[in-house]
């Protein structure tokens, strides 16, 4: 939404501000071992930051290729990862094992666009 961060001055996420200098904002300050500084800005405090050992991550695992990866999604990809599947449309698509990412308000404008009612059968026709 408005957080982002960064480190040692480079953008890791989100769209830089001159702004992002405000340390009032800065709500998580860490160092790495190899001295570079990075900080959590978040004006609007969206922001979640949390640190989970190592092992906290195979809970992960079940989770679908990110939204933003560079793995291609198409109409063909959906539709294998969808067959079989008997929920609604807005409920497939928001279901995290299949796609990372895509969160309510996307699935929802995305619906919207493509006009499809969120509780058409999966494989419905417009």
């Amino acid at each position: 939404m408005s957080g982002r961060v960064r480190s040692s001055g480079a953008q890791l996420g989100g769209v830089h501000h001159d702004h992002d200098a405000n340390p009032k904002h800065h709500h998580v300050i860490f160092e790495t071992e190899d001295g570079n500084r990075g900080y959590l800005y978040d004006p609007r405090r969206f922001g979640l930051w949390s640190w989970l050992p190592r092992r906290a991550f195979d809970r992960l695992r079940y989770l679908g290729p990110e939204t933003l990866c560079r793995i291609v999604f198409n109409g063909l990809t959906w539709r294998a990862r969808l067959k079989g599947k008997k929920s609604a449309i807005k409920i497939a698509l928001r279901d995290q094992t299949r796609r990372a990412g895509l969160a309510n308000i996307y699935v929802c404008e995305a619906l919207f666009r493509a006009g499809i009612s969120p509780a058409a059968a999966q494989g419905a026709s417009p």
